[in-house]
């Protein structure tokens, strides 16, 4: 019972036995947080251990960190320094499924990795083809749990619960791959700012930022139309590219705008059943920001723009349908970057007309619905192949109905019904 080596010494041997070169294996251009090489010399001690039923040896049982996800127990002969046996203290670092409740109190299962004894709202690959990282501004980190139960923070999971189901549509409906069609990292950042009532997609940090809510009280996070509308707008940014601005020759902001708000509503319609009320499908955008449900709460219409106005510009100017309703504004920040929010709703209410059909109250002019499927395909088809950094309203006129033509034909409804809604919101189509 007498050991040759000491407890110091039993360590420095097994310190050495792990240093190896290779990193243990994680995924490229992983978001979840990296630990020092430490070793835990405290937790070393000397026992006896049986290596059969009739063969014992006095050992040193040595714990040791060795980098990132790696923690092993080593059993090492105390007179030899022979390590008897040794084993991981890390089960794995694959998918775990979490539960977690939204901010209206809906349920959804969540794809977390468990790592370090804690639950990251993160996944690498292995629910969906693409990582996806949720983190929370107030830690600078992905977000946690110790029970993998996520009751205290609805906005951390309706952002990570939306996104993927935001993934899940573009592949299903149109095969694409992720933001950019290769996969890039779905990374969000929950309760950023200072409380700004307000949802972005940087393409400068590749992230989708959700702020607290401020003087509205407006919560992003909770509206499954508003977190698609910020993925598509980096959908947006990796297809055609279209610029942050709208003046008298261009209207580029404009149109990102409105693909957004009408790929948020395709999303929406995917997952959601049609009805009033939280969690639904409809035709406004962003009912499910406001804490309390009401049939006048939301930000823009596409059924009928006229029915709100803008939150940049008041009473004064109502959402336009038609093209006499629009109007420049000064391309500033204060001047919404030439309006390009208030001027969305121009072809958010031609899509509206082609996939659902109905009368535009300016021309009079009636369509006759397609379905929101085939419609959703022309515009994104559209604003995907044919619009450029600059395009124009009438740029996007003409695309829709090269885009029907090209999904259907010339003598197809769909292609007529394309060219009556152009016609509806004020276009002179030859």
């Amino acid at each position: 019972t007498t050991p040759f080596l000491d407890a110091n010494s039993a360590i420095q041997v097994y310190r050495i036995h792990l240093a190896r070169p290779e990193e243990p294996k994680r995924p490229a251009g992983s978001k979840l947080p990296m630990y020092p090489v430490t070793d835990r010399g405290d937790s070393s001690k000397l026992i006896i251990y049986p290596v059969t039923d009739q063969d014992y040896h006095l050992a040193y049982q040595v714990i040791a960190n060795n980098g990132y996800q790696y923690s092993m127990t080593g059993i090492l002969d105390a007179k030899t320094g022979e390590i008897i046996r040794e084993y991981s203290n890390i089960q794995t670092q694959d998918l775990t499924i979490g539960v977690g409740t939204g901010i209206h109190g809906q349920q959804f299962k969540l794809p977390t990795t468990y790592l370090n004894s804690l639950y990251w709202l993160a996944d690498e690959s292995e629910a969906r083809p693409v990582n996806q990282y949720t983190a929370d501004w107030r830690t600078s980190d992905v977000a946690s749990d110790a029970d993998n139960d996520w009751v205290h923070d609805g906005a951390l999971v309706n952002v990570h619960a939306y996104l993927g189901l935001s993934y899940d549509y573009y592949y299903s409906v149109f095969g694409r791959h992720g933001i950019d069609d290769a996969n890039l990292d779905i990374i969000s950042v929950v309760h950023s700012g200072g409380g700004y009532d307000g949802a972005y997609w940087s393409s400068e940090a590749g992230a989708i930022y959700f702020n607290d809510p401020g003087a509205m009280n407006l919560q992003t996070a909770a509206a499954l139309d508003v977190v698609a509308h910020e993925y598509s707008h980096g959908v947006t940014h990796y297809t055609s590219g279209l610029l942050y601005y709208c003046d008298a020759n261009a209207q580029p902001g404009a149109l990102d705008e409105s693909l957004s708000d009408i790929m948020g509503t395709a999303v929406e319609a995917y997952w959601q059943s049609a009805g009033q009320g939280f969690d639904r499908s409809d035709w406004v955008v962003g009912e499910d920001i406001y804490s309390a449900f009401s049939a006048s709460n939301y930000l823009r219409s596409l059924s009928d723009p006229n029915s709100k106005s803008d939150v940049f510009y008041g009473d004064s100017y109502l959402h336009p349908c038609h093209l006499s309703q629009c109007y420049v504004f000064p391309n500033t920040e204060e001047g919404d970057w030439g309006g390009v929010h208030f001027l969305a709703t121009l072809y958010g209410h031609a899509y509206y007309l082609l996939a659902a059909g109905g009368t535009n109250r300016v021309s009079g002019l009636s369509v006759t619905g397609i379905g929101i499927d085939k419609a959703t395909k022309i515009f994104f088809r559209a604003w995907t192949y044919y619009l450029t950094p600059t395009a124009s309203f009438v740029n996007a006129a003409n695309a829709l109905i090269q885009s029907a033509y090209d999904l259907y034909g010339g003598s197809s409804a769909e292609y007529a019904q394309t060219i009556n809604a152009m016609e509806a919101i004020g276009w002179i189509v030859n």
